[in-house]
Order: structure tokens, then C-alpha cells, then sequence
């Protein structure tokens, strides 16, 4: 639920409108997917694989800042959020 999501820390305001209302869409399956699946893996205490993640995530945001700041972009102009996860 968005209520889920907005307790794992993701900004719901970078959802389209039109997906919340609808409770569907690219952006809240890309997110939902992601935190889902890094709760069933906390759940099976594969905490290593948790930390790999992350640190990809980690990696990929610092290219898209990288990128960002070369061309003069916003970050999200470079890659949307939603696609960090997806």
C-alpha cells in the first residue's frame, strides 16, 4: 500500500497523481517490487544479499549525481527514481 511504501522512506510525492489515485502504474510497481522484495529477503535473513543491494542502488545514484552535475541536469532528467529500483 502507499502507506507501506511511505514508511520504507520513499517520497510519495514523486508519484504521478494519476497512480495513486488509480493505486496502479509503472512508478508504484517499480517501487512496490523493490521494497517487497527486499522485505522478503530480510525476512529470510539473507541480509548479505540486503547490503548488496543497496549498495547497487548506492553505485547507480552516484553515476546518476555524476551524470547530473557533468551535463547540467537535474538527477531525475538523467534517470527517474523509480527506475534506480526497477
Amino acid at each position: 500500500t502507499i502507506s507501506d511504501l511511505a514508511k520504507a522512506g520513499v517520497n510519495i510525492k514523486q508519484i504521478p497523481e494519476i497512480e495513486l489515485e488509480n493505486g496502479d502504474g509503472e512508478v508504484l510497481k517499480a517501487l512496490r517490487t523493490w521494497y517487497n522484495y527486499l522485505d522478503a529477503l530480510r525476512k529470510n535473513e539473507r541480509f548479505d544479499r540486503v547490503d548488496q543491494l543497496d549498495d547497487l542502488y548506492s553505485r547507480i545514484d552516484a553515476w546518476r549525481m555524476d551524470m547530473a552535475v557533468k551535463y547540467k541536469m537535474s538527477p531525475s532528467a538523467v534517470m527517474s527514481d523509480h527506475l534506480l529500483v526497477k
